[in-house]
This record gives C-alpha cells, structure tokens and sequence, in this order.
C-alpha cells in the first residue's frame, strides 16, 4: 500500500510542476490560482513520498533480517531524513541558476522532467511490491 501511495505521490508532484510554470506547452497563462493548486499538489505529494519511503525502508530493512527495534528505526529515519535534507539543500540553488538561465517557465522544466522521468520508475516498484 505505501508504494502505491508513493507513486499517487508521485503524480501528484508532476501535476503540480505541470501548472506550476506552466509548462510551455500549456496554452494557459500563468495565473495566481495556479500557483496555489500548484503548491497543494506539490505539499500532499511530497508528504506521501517523504512517509511511504520510511515505511518502505523500515519493511525493507525488516525483510533483511534486522531487528524491529529503537537501532534499527533510527538508523532508518537518519538515512531517510539526511538525503531529504540533501535534496533540500541543493535543490533552491539549482532551480534558481536554471530560472536564471532560462527563465521561469522553461527552466521549472528541468524539474518536471526529472519527476517525469521518475514517474514511471516509481510505477514499477509499485507493481513490483504488488
């Protein structure tokens, strides 16, 4: 069930950097709204990563034989919350250099496209754990 709420995580944050921009490709110019659905989309999505990836990682590391204790939990949440804090640190500076390159609309493109191309990996780890 968490990758299943991974992956509907997921798609909500592409849909979310979809209008965001929006994307070049959307005839629609950009407006106030859009920015806040943009920003719900993108805070319920990342919520639903953000928890199943620590469930997922705490069955995981169940599956491997550790033991379901205190040590292995915060093991857990360290590692967990150290790469979010990671991806946290140096995404602003790198979507401001491409803003700043590219302008806004082309440049939140670079990280739909990243979404986008996680999209699908995300569905076949779903499918996997099914």
């Amino acid at each position: 069930m968490a990758a299943f709420f991974a992956f509907a995580g997921q798609l909500m944050t592409v849909f979310a950097y979809l209008i965001l921009g929006p994307a070049p490709f959307v005839q629609q110019d950009p407006q106030l709204w859009m920015v806040y659905v943009s920003q719900t989309f993108t805070g319920v999505g990342m919520a639903a990563q953000f928890i199943c990836s620590f469930s997922l990682a705490l069955s995981h590391a169940a599956k491997r034989g550790y033991p379901d204790d205190i040590r292995t939990t915060g093991f857990v949440s360290t590692v967990v919350v150290t790469f979010l804090v990671i991806g946290a640190i140096t995404t602003p500076p790198i979507a401001g250099y491409l803003v700043l390159k590219f302008s806004y609309r082309p440049g939140s493109m670079f990280l739909f496209g990243i979404l986008l191309f996680w999209t699908p990996i995300t569905l076949l780890h779903w499918i996997y754990l099914m």
